[in-house]
C-alpha cells in the first residue's frame, strides 16, 4: 500500500513540475537577442545576445509563469521598450515585445505571431526579467 501511495505523489510532482515549466509553452530556447528602443532614433539599437544557461532558464521561466491572454489584440500609446528575438534550440526564431512598466506593476510581453499577450505582475518575476533584458 505504501508503495503505491509514493508512486502517487512522484506522478503528482511531475505533473505539477511539467505544468510549471511548459505552462505557456516556452522551452529549448537557445539563445535570446534583447534589442532596446531609442526614441531619439525612432529604431532600435544592435542589442545583445544572451547565452547564459541561467539567465535563459530565468527568462523562460517568467515566461511560463506570466499571466496569458490568447487572441489579444491592443494598441499602446508608446513604443515597445524592448524588442526580443527567441532562438530556439531547433533554429527557429521568435519575436517578443515588451513594455517594462505598462499600467503600473506590470510588464507587458506580446507575441504578435499567435496573438498572445503575457502579463507579468509578480514584482520578484519583473524584477529579474528586467535584470536578464538590461544585461
Amino acid at each position: 500500500m505504501k508503495k503505491w501511495i509514493l508512486i502517487f505523489i512522484g506522478i503528482v510532482i511531475a505533473i505539477i513540475i511539467v505544468n510549471l515549466n511548459l505552462s505557456n509553452g516556452f522551452s529549448n530556447i537557445d539563445s535570446i537577442k534583447v534589442q532596446k528602443y531609442d526614441e531619439s532614433s525612432n529604431e532600435y539599437n544592435d542589442g545583445k545576445v544572451i547565452k547564459d544557461s541561467n539567465s535563459i532558464k530565468n527568462f523562460t521561466k517568467t515566461l511560463n509563469r506570466a499571466n496569458q491572454e490568447k487572441n489579444a489584440f491592443y494598441s499602446t500609446a508608446h513604443r515597445d521598450d524592448f524588442k526580443v528575438t527567441i532562438t530556439y534550440e531547433d533554429d527557429t526564431t521568435e519575436v517578443l515585445f515588451v513594455w517594462k512598466d505598462f499600467g503600473g506593476n506590470t510588464t507587458f510581453i506580446v507575441r504578435p505571431t499567435k496573438h498572445d499577450v503575457f502579463r507579468v505582475k509578480n514584482e520578484n518575476h519583473r524584477k529579474a526579467f528586467l535584470k536578464i533584458l538590461n544585461m
